[in-house]
């Protein structure tokens, strides 16, 4: 497809965007009153205003950026939380020097996104251990031309010999970095393949000069995605004010919100 005669979209679609009353039942107290949920699609856009979404708490699925102050986990309403990682303020922990010594067995490949037989193959047995909203496709996740949609994709291909068993995929803005997502064989979580391409993404951020990576949402309550906050330089945004403020490295099942 030709890039060139492709505009950017005129209107954002906002999609049941509402005010929850103090009457509502909400399990949640910490959850925003105010209902924030916009979608726009994606098409291939400067790297300024990529960073630009990122910095207003945008996070890309598949043919859309949305942007959402809410969502639910184990059937329950919870708010979400914005999170991003400050490079200048990273630096390895003692366990994530442990983990890339212990991974130094596998071999990486890194290069412009291609989704093949092999990835969807590999996201196949990576969404077996999704509990909820189990995606259909990896194309939930990425756009159908993922090497120029948002922005310059890249991938992060994880060997166990001649084995792939991780997977994951970032888009490139000028300033900011997308971790967009990561699949890997569940059967090999003793290499850590979620947090093991992360590092691997932010240190190849680093090395591009970029001074923000996104890894996406946590959530107001413990989840699955607390591993996020792992990592020092740790930011989270105040979706009232739009502020950015510094987190402390929070190991996972500990995880709270602030703010």
């Amino acid at each position: 497809m030709n890039w060139k005669n492709c505009s950017a979209p005129s209107n954002i679609r906002l999609c049941g965007i509402h005010i929850i009353t103090k009457s509502t039942p909400i399990t949640n107290l910490a959850i925003p009153y105010e209902f924030i949920n916009e979608i726009q699609s994606l098409y291939p856009m400067p790297g300024a205003e990529l960073d630009k979404l990122l910095e207003r708490g945008w996070r890309f699925l598949g043919n859309e950026a949305v942007r959402h102050n809410m969502a639910t986990w184990n059937s329950e309403i919870c708010g979400t939380v914005p999170a991003r990682i400050r490079l200048s303020d990273f630096y390895l922990s003692a366990s994530q020097k442990k983990l890339l010594r212990k991974n130094a067995c596998l071999r990486v490949e890194s290069g412009p996104i291609v989704v093949d037989g092999y990835k969807t193959g590999l996201f196949d047995k990576h969404k077996a251990r999704i509990r909820e909203r189990t995606p259909d496709s990896l194309f939930s996740f990425l756009n159908v031309y993922p090497e120029v949609v948002p922005g310059e994709g890249r991938e992060f291909s994880v060997f166990l010999g001649d084995e792939l068993i991780a997977c994951s995929f970032i888009h490139l803005g000028d300033k900011a970095v997308s971790a967009t997502y990561c699949i890997f064989n569940p059967d090999y979580g003793r290499f850590s393949p979620g947090i093991y391409t992360m590092l691997l993404e932010i240190l190849y951020s680093i090395e591009r000069g970029k001074e923000f990576y996104y890894p996406g949402y946590v959530y107001n309550v413990q989840s699955q995605f607390d591993y996020k906050m792992n990592f020092h330089g740790t930011e989270q945004m105040n979706w009232s004010s739009g502020a950015w403020t510094a987190r402390e490295r929070v190991p996972p099942g500990k995880y709270q919100a602030q703010g």
